[in-house]
């Protein structure tokens, strides 16, 4: 099937399909070292080309260029959606964060929030290029750190990670700077700039900021709720129970606090919250294994929001995120139910 993909437009395809063929069943030593060699080599250079340059090259929508991503397929439909649903199967991994991914789940949900309100992220914007720091910054450098101050905000030494992350962002990138070769003028300007912003919102949060903070509380735990619910098994990644912001490794291996996990559900914070939602989502999955294993799966998208439904034999599971004024009435009896600020309301309903 890939190489039908890869053949479309090609003059010839005759040497795609002579490679596809010894891909599919080597048959001689020389095509078995062949294959071997293109298994140790295709993925480093697919994560070293893609996502660790490309990936820190693209920024003007930090949260796509993720890990197994696209930048240029960003979203889906509902129809895509229930599609690919369809076709999962109950062992299959849903991964949010690892050790391994560009942003944390939460900081990735807070980067989302942006397309939800871009003219509130606009202005934060516009107040950022006010700072004497902006000016020694490239504009695709300062598009960068805002989208990142932004996912750090609030964190234990959100700085002096954010220093630590542009330096690794700017070198991987290979344009302005390199690890063989650092432009470190380019880069403490970055921190600068990135250190000014962070302290500007701790002084004195403007609205804005407030605003993609609110529906970035709702779209993390959509995000958990649907994670856990749609068809295949949910990873949890050590410490996202709570509130889990972090950047690029090494930013999220940092040590974890279990004992302070441990105690989490008991806190009334939005980690709190999370972990009590965490808590409660496991064991539906526990309860109701055989219908989440089996059942059918839709999803509807729209300006108002998103359904996920699970259905079977009668049985339904409702998972809703919606950011309209008037909730719908989906007429079922609520497992979970959580507004923010906002009025961004998360359900999961069932009958």
């Amino acid at each position: 099937a890939i190489a039908d993909q890869a053949a479309q437009g090609l003059r010839s395809d005759a040497a795609l399909r002579m490679l596809a063929a010894i891909w599919m069943n080597p048959t001689t030593w020389e095509e078995h070292a062949f294959v071997t060699r293109l298994q140790q080599v295709s993925g480093a250079l697919l994560a070293k080309a893609q996502e660790d340059t490309a990936g820190f090259r693209w920024t003007r929508y930090l949260p796509a260029n993720e890990v197994g991503a696209e930048p240029d397929e960003a979203s889906v439909t509902g129809a895509e959606a229930s599609r690919i649903m369809g076709a999962r199967r109950a062992s299959d991994l849903v991964l949010t964060s690892s050790h391994d991914t560009k942003r944390s789940e939460d900081s990735r949900m807070r980067m989302v929030a942006i397309s939800h309100l871009p003219h509130a992220f606009a202005t934060l914007h516009e107040a950022a290029l006010a700072l004497p720091e902006a000016e020694a910054v490239e504009p695709r450098w300062r598009w960068y750190v805002l989208q990142s101050a932004l996912g750090l905000h609030g964190a234990e030494e959100a700085a002096e990670r954010l220093t630590a992350h542009m330096e690794k962002a700017m070198r991987e990138a290979k344009l302005t700077s390199f690890w063989t070769a650092p432009d470190e003028v380019a880069e403490k300007a970055a921190s600068a700039f990135g250190g000014a912003v962070l302290a500007a919102w701790d002084r004195d949060a403007p609205e804005a900021l407030a605003a993609v903070l609110s529906r970035a509380e709702g779209l993390m735990m959509a995000q958990l709720l649907f994670k856990v619910v749609m068809p295949g098994f949910p990873d949890i990644y050590r410490g996202t129970e709570d509130l889990f912001l972090a950047l690029t490794d090494p930013d999220n291996r940092r040590p974890i606090d279990f004992q302070a996990l441990a105690r989490l559900p008991d806190v009334d914070s939005l980690g709190g919250r999370k972990a009590r939602w965490t808590r409660r989502l496991l064991s539906l999955r526990q309860e109701h294994a055989d219908f989440l294993r089996d059942a059918g799966s839709e999803v509807r998208i729209n300006d108002k929001g998103v359904v996920l439904t699970r259905e079977l034999e009668g049985r339904r599971l409702v998972a809703q995120i919606d950011y309209s004024d008037r909730p719908a009435d989906l007429g079922s009896e609520a497992v979970l139910d959580w507004a923010s600020a906002d009025g961004c309301r998360v359900r999961l309903l069932q009958d």
